[in-house]
């Protein structure tokens, strides 16, 4: 699949988008759904709340991170990303535990190993609702 026919293939689901590495979750697409997020963010929090984000043991799940933590901080936000991996309940309580702008987290979950994802998580620590998954990807259909 071509980097162009790619883009059009993103659909958010549950917390956030899920693909096959490299070739429609790349890290050219994971920016543009960073943009997205990042522009929901703007309507719901100010910038002096961080973003966390993590990653799992997913192959490039670490750089695909690095990648978000880049595009965040260009964008102005405060950005605060683990160290090595780490489970998603871990992340998703110190979304709320740290006073966040909640969290950016790259793993496929139950998905098989050629997947890798992006999931946000609120501030709250919980799944993201569909007003909010919703409001992300009308922004990625409107910017990208």
């Amino acid at each position: 699949m071509s980097a162009a026919s790619s883009a059009k293939t993103i659909k958010f689901g549950t917390d956030g988008w899920r693909g096959i590495i490299a070739d429609d979750f790349t890290f050219s697409n994971v920016c543009k759904v960073k943009r997205a997020i990042a522009s929901y963010l703007e309507t719901a929090y100010f910038k002096d709340r961080p973003v966390l984000v993590s990653y799992d043991t997913r192959f490039l799940a670490d750089q695909f991170a690095r990648t978000a933590t880049e595009v965040l901080a260009g964008l102005g936000w405060i950005v605060k990303v683990v160290e090595r991996d780490c489970p998603t309940p871990v992340i998703a309580y110190n979304a709320r535990h740290l006073n966040s702008a909640g969290a950016l987290i790259f793993t496929a979950s139950h998905n098989c190993a050629p997947y890798c994802g992006i999931k946000y998580i609120p501030d709250y620590a919980g799944s993201a609702t569909r007003n909010i998954t919703f409001l992300y990807g009308f922004n990625y259909e409107k910017y990208c």
